[in-house]
């Protein structure tokens, strides 16, 4: 009988060999041995509908992607590997398998195979087919993503020592269709060789690395919701106890915003309005690098990005770094709220810290970059800066936000908060190097405040750091204080809240019953300098410096006997026992107009004029 006519493989006609399978040699393994198991795995792996088994286990994923992740590593196992790599990781049996079918039919090997497809064709021996099945399936049931790559390393960054290239933009050619698992434990192989900046770019400090975003809508989404200086709380948390917060705020922003994407350093400096500058935010990123939490802070900047990136706070601070905060606060403003509040005015200098502070309050900038601030940008000033955030009490923090929701609706912003923060739960489970501000006793923060302690010895008795302190103070002001005479300038807010007095009270109380400024201030429980300030500011005259008047002149009767009756200053002065000068003052006071002593009121025009008309006077033409 004549031999069957070949069977049309793809096209081609091959002929059969007639070989007796029954008598191919095969070889023996053990039921434990690590092929078998590997084989089971990819048994139930095509009989499954999804593969959740080891680097899996979080992330699952189609079979048919699961086995393009075993294909792209088996085929780089076999073609990269040397013979060495593979007897460390092979059972002697089948290592030796494999170097009897290596030796009948050679495998291509290094990198010429390497960027020809590797895994591509199957290979025609078994052993070599479960060489590569074997050492892939050693690194997918890895218990998760960071432990697969250390599996995977040897196909990595030691495949290097090789001469074979392997990089982060070299993964695509292990294979097409693989999974996002196998690139986030390709990714994370390689994590060893990268930049501070790259660990943030490909995010493998998360559970799942990736690729950086190339549409841009992560990067103008993140630019949105990212502010100039991280927030307080944030930064204290992940500070790694050093005394550069000046820059660390600025640079850990910056961090933010490269997490996930590909915009440059320089760029990124611009979209945040200068807070830091480029060559900054590159040596913070290498001293954070150096330091041992830095993987920590590192996890911690990427949540926060991904939270960001899903969820957009309800504050636009690319849009707040764009106004113009020119006006913000006035000379004007600052006084009304300080009479508001029976917050101490203080000078210039005192108008202009509170405005640097509120602009980088509602800005998120750094308070040097405020305009209208016509005070040295120094030192002093940012220690001027700290102080004002510490002494604040929380009537003079609530008029302040007011004033700052005022100009932004005058800006067009409503409906936004004056501050907002993302909450600190997202980083709980890491061991960060920084002090957790919720751990504070505040009530017990306030209290050492008040009862005269520096914040920094504070901080100290808390177990804390200044910059936790000046946090809390920041959003939980400590309440308002009153200190007595004699206690001497102690630190925190020294004013009680008075009542607001009105014009014409204050008249009264000052020159009609000739109470002294002490003495209205205590009527009110407030200081000698708010009531100071009231009297300049509803511009009352004052004089002897706000003390007790010696003889007090109304102003109906200093009207009526020099306007009406025509007496001169002098001869009012002689009756009342005074100086003419404090006449004339007390004219000035009362708004009485006059020239020189009592020149005036003897011109006979004025005496007609003033002077009452006797009942047989004809009147005037």
């Amino acid at each position: 009988m004549d031999d069957p006519e070949p069977q049309r493989v793809r096209g081609h006609r091959r002929p059969r060999c007639g070989a007796d399978l029954r008598d191919a040699p095969v070889l023996t393994l053990s039921e434990e041995h690590p092929t078998l198991a590997a084989q089971q795995h990819v048994l139930d792996l095509i009989a499954s509908g999804t593969a959740s088994f080891g680097t899996y286990a979080n992330h699952p994923v189609p079979p048919v992607s699961a086995l393009a992740d075993l294909r792209a590593i088996a085929g780089r196992a076999l073609a990269d590997t040397s013979a060495g790599q593979l007897a460390r990781r092979l059972p002697d049996d089948l290592l030796a398998a494999y170097r009897q079918a290596r030796a009948q039919e050679p495998v291509p090997r290094g990198p010429a195979r390497a960027d020809a497809q590797p895994g591509f064709m199957a290979p025609s021996q078994a052993a070599v087919a479960a060489v590569g099945v074997t050492a892939a399936v050693e690194i997918l049931t890895a218990p998760d993503i960071r432990q697969a790559a250390e599996r995977m390393r040897w196909l990595t960054t030691e495949a290097r020592e090789r001469d074979v290239t392997v990089t982060a933009s070299t993964l695509s050619k292990w294979g097409s269709g693989t999974s996002p698992v196998l690139l986030a434990t390709q990714l994370v192989s390689l994590e060893e060789d990268f930049r501070p900046s790259d660990r943030l770019r490909y995010r493998t400090a998360s559970p799942l690395p990736s690729y950086p975003d190339r549409s841009g809508e992560r990067v103008d989404m993140l630019s949105r919701s990212t502010p100039g200086l991280l927030w307080s709380a944030w930064a204290a948390r992940l500070s790694p106890g050093r005394t550069w917060d000046r820059f660390l705020r600025p640079a850990f922003s910056a961090c933010v915003l490269i997490t996930g994407t590909r915009i440059e350093i320089d760029t990124v400096a611009a979209e945040l309005g200068k807070a830091i500058d480029p060559d900054n935010i590159s040596r913070i990123l290498q001293v954070l690098e150096d330091t041992p939490s830095w993987p920590q802070i590192a996890a911690a900047l990427t949540r926060l990005a991904d939270h960001l990136a899903r969820n957009p706070p309800p504050i636009d601070y690319r849009h707040r770094r764009g106004l113009d905060y020119t006006g913000l606060l006035p000379d004007e403003q600052w006084e009304d709220i300080c009479r508001a509040t029976g917050a101490f005015r203080g000078h210039g200098r005192k108008a202009a810290l509170a405005r640097a502070y509120l602009f980088g309050r509602l800005s998120r900038l750094p308070c040097e970059a405020a305009p209208d601030i016509p005070v040295p940008k120094d030192s002093v000033f940012r220690n001027g800066i700290a102080a004002f955030v510490t002494t604040r009490f929380p009537q003079l923090a609530d008029a302040l936000d007011e004033a700052g929701q005022g100009f932004l609706a005058r800006h067009g912003v409503i409906g936004e908060p004056t501050v907002w923060q993302p909450p600190l739960d997202l980083i709980n489970d890491l061991d960060l190097p920084g002090p957790d501000p919720r751990q504070v006793d505040i009530s017990e923060l306030h209290r050492l405040l008040l009862a005269g302690q520096s914040p920094s010895k504070a901080a100290a008795g808390l177990g804390t750091t200044l910059a936790v302190v000046r946090c809390l103070l920041d959003e939980a002001p400590a309440p308002a204080r009153q200190v007595s005479k004699g206690e001497g300038r102690l630190a925190g807010p020294r004013t009680a809240v008075i009542k607001k007095i009105d014009k014409d009270a204050l008249t009264r109380l000052h020159l009609e019953e000739n109470l002294s400024f002490a003495q209205i201030a205590e009527r009110f429980g407030t200081s000698r300098h708010i009531i100071q300030q009231l009297i300049h500011h509803y511009e009352i005259p004052v004089t002897h410096h706000g003390r007790r008047f010696k003889v007090v002149i109304s102003r109906e009767w200093l009207h009526e006997q020099h306007i009406v009756h025509g007496r001169t200053l002098i001869e009012l002065a002689k009756i009342k026992g005074i100086s003419p000068a404090a006449m004339n003052r007390w004219a000035k006071i009362h708004n009485i107009q006059t020239r020189r002593f009592g020149v005036h009121t003897h011109h006979p025009d004025l005496r007609a004029a003033t002077s009452t008309p006797s009942p047989n006077s004809s009147a005037p033409r």
